[in-house]
Order: C-alpha cells, then sequence, then structure tokens
C-alpha cells in the first residue's frame, strides 16, 4: 500500500530527477497503530529519505517525516483505513520536499542528470 502510494505520487508527477544519476533511499523507522484509549487510535508512520547519487552512498539530501493520522474506528479496519491516509500524506509530503531540493539546490538536479 505505501509503495503504490509513492509510486504513483513522486514517479509519476516529480519535479526532473529523472536522469541516471540520482536513486531515493526510503527507511521504514516505524508504522504502528497506537491506542490512546480503547475507543480512539492512530497510526503513526516514520520514514527517512535520502536522495543519493547513483554510486555513493552520500546523501545530496536527506530528510525525516512523521506521520500521525487518527483511526476512523479503534479496530483493524480503522487502522487500514489511517494507514492509506498515512501513505498518501507521506507520498505528498515526500513529493513536496522533492519539489523544494529541486528548487532550491539546482546542483542537485545537475548531480541526478549525470552518469
Amino acid at each position: 500500500m505505501l509503495e503504490r502510494a509513492l509510486q504513483q505520487r513522486i514517479i509519476f508527477g516529480q519535479p526532473d530527477f529523472s536522469g541516471p544519476g540520482c536513486r531515493l533511499r526510503l527507511a521504514l523507522d516505524e508504522l504502528e497503530q497506537r491506542f490512546d484509549t480503547p475507543q480512539s487510535s492512530k497510526v503513526i508512520l516514520e520514514v527517512r529519505a535520502s536522495l543519493l547519487p547513483s554510486q555513493g552512498d552520500t546523501p545530496l539530501a536527506k530528510r525525516a517525516f512523521k506521520i500521525e493520522k487518527p483511526a476512523p474506528t479503534a479496530d483493524a479496519r480503522g487502522s487500514v483505513v489511517a494507514t492509506r491516509a498515512a501513505a498518501q500524506t507521506m507520498a505528498d509530503e515526500l513529493a513536496l520536499w522533492l519539489g523544494d531540493v529541486a528548487r532550491e539546490r539546482p546542483q542537485v538536479v545537475a548531480a541526478c542528470k549525470e552518469k
């Protein structure tokens, strides 16, 4: 579910990082349904993103994201709804971040176009 949301939002609607020289690495740190009370819960999604050159592991840009979405019900069904919403928000925030990187750091975009 998370991968699909990210592919749809980032790969198909992204600034020009599509050259052969960059990789987007995502590390899922946390995906949990937390119960505040027996009747209410929320989903917490934490991801670390790194934009890397084609070779090497020194990030050109990096950022951590934390998304919290309330579940409409405190059960598995509510968790699925909240997880979908969190995945979509994560995809949107990643796309915004990459857009900011493209605008504010043109040298990163240039590095992504290099072989």
